[in-house]
């Protein structure tokens, strides 16, 4: 996980009981991506325009780069063995793993985060309130910025990749009225999965595709499991300032960080959860606002 206060990153065993790798940032971290088959990780720190490749073993500091402005997310590419990295000034770099960058293009207004669904590209861009979806070539083959009606979305915050069932899931976050949008790549087909005025954040485990997400109350917040129509399912409450929610693509587990409020001093803790049981926590004094399970 990334913790945006104390600038660390860590690393943390099944059950959460305790730390396996502690790594102290350079800076704020803002990203965090994996390259699994050479045990490589990419941390982009755009405040300080930097990012860095380091071994996911041990946590030393292999290679960095200062050339590119405002490095902000990255995605592995397994085909091509390389980064597919973006700034958040619009532009897409290709970067090996000694992190020497090749300019792609600038191609975005303001884009936040990229992933990849098979060899497809998937980008959100705030500037535009769309999702770009690019070939590795890179060129654009969809671009998805209204929803079903032909009203253009109002403020686009997040997207998840179902690779499995081909789906793209993301969240707009109009005035009053949150919506959770789901994109079939291979139909071209888009739906309305949720609406809520107080959803916070979400993830799919992909091998059922119900949805859990974080309805944010100003008293107290609940995670929420929903069916992959939107219906609801379990409903986990007791949470304060749920920062990030991920579920395990491999058994479907969940992992919830939040900020509890204790005699009005912020502490941060981390739950693990089996459906609606909890196996197990870690607290922190610091804010882990990132949550990857790999």
């Amino acid at each position: 996980m990334l913790d945006d206060y104390l600038w660390e990153i860590l690393k943390l065993n099944y059950d959460l009981s305790s730390t396996s790798l502690r790594k102290v940032g350079v800076w704020k971290p803002e990203n965090l991506t994996f390259a699994h088959e050479i045990d490589r990780g990419l941390i982009t720190y755009p405040l300080f325009n930097y990012f860095e490749i380091f071994d996911l073993t041990t946590g030393d500091i292999l290679y960095g780069n200062q050339s590119i402005i405002k490095p902000f997310d990255a995605v592995y590419d397994d085909n091509l063995d390389r980064f597919w990295l973006i700034d958040s000034l619009g532009s897409l770099y290709i970067v090996d793993p000694s992190a020497n960058e090749q300019f792609a293009g600038k191609i975005f207004e303001k884009p936040v985060q990229i992933d990849m669904l098979d060899d497809q590209l998937i980008v959100l861009d705030i500037e535009v309130n769309g999702i770009h979806i690019y070939d590795t070539s890179p060129t654009q083959v969809d671009f998805i910025d209204q929803n079903e009606a032909g009203e253009k979305f109002t403020r686009l915050s997040l997207f998840r990749v179902d690779d499995i069932n081909k789906h793209i899931y993301f969240l707009d976050k109009a005035t009053n009225n949150n919506t959770l949008y789901k994109f079939n790549i291979e139909k071209n087909h888009l739906s309305t999965i949720y609406q809520d005025s107080l959803i916070r954040t979400f993830d799919i485990n992909k091998q059922d595709e119900s949805i859990w997400m974080v309805i944010a109350n100003k008293l107290n917040s609940d995670l929420v499991q929903l069916s992959s129509t939107g219906q609801r399912l379990v409903s986990i409450p007791g949470f304060n300032i749920p920062r990030d929610v991920k579920v395990n693509p491999y058994n479907g587990n969940v992992i919830v960080a939040d900020i509890t409020d204790q005699l009005n001093i912020l502490k941060a803790k981390v739950f693990h959860y089996r459906s609606s049981t909890e196996i197990g926590s870690f607290r922190t004094y610091g804010d882990p606002f990132k949550v990857y399970i790999e």
